[in-house]
């Protein structure tokens, strides 16, 4: 969106796929400066690091993902990674 040209996001395929260009490649760049991405661990510390550095009080989280089913799963696994949600179970 920054480079004026709106689209739909990306599937995994699409976005792997996708070579960018130097302008797109800095848009990149810039927009996972600040990104917490990996496993619960990761993104627990991640995430209390940021909130550390920034004196933030709230955090807002994006997860760009075309399937909003898959955007609700991760929100869940970034609450139960904070302790913000109960553990699930093995099975999910």
């Amino acid at each position: 969106s920054r480079t004026g040209q709106q689209q739909p996001i990306a599937s995994v395929e699409e976005a792997l796929a996708h070579r960018f260009t130097p302008e797109e490649q800095a848009i990149a760049d810039e927009f996972l400066e600040g990104a917490v991405i990996g496993g619960p661990d990761r993104v627990n510390a991640g995430l209390r690091r940021l909130i550390e550095e920034t004196g933030a009080a709230e955090l807002m989280l994006s997860g760009l993902m075309p399937d909003q089913e898959e955007r609700i799963r991760s929100l869940d696994r970034v609450a139960r990674a904070v302790g913000l949600a109960p553990a699930a179970s093995a099975t999910a």
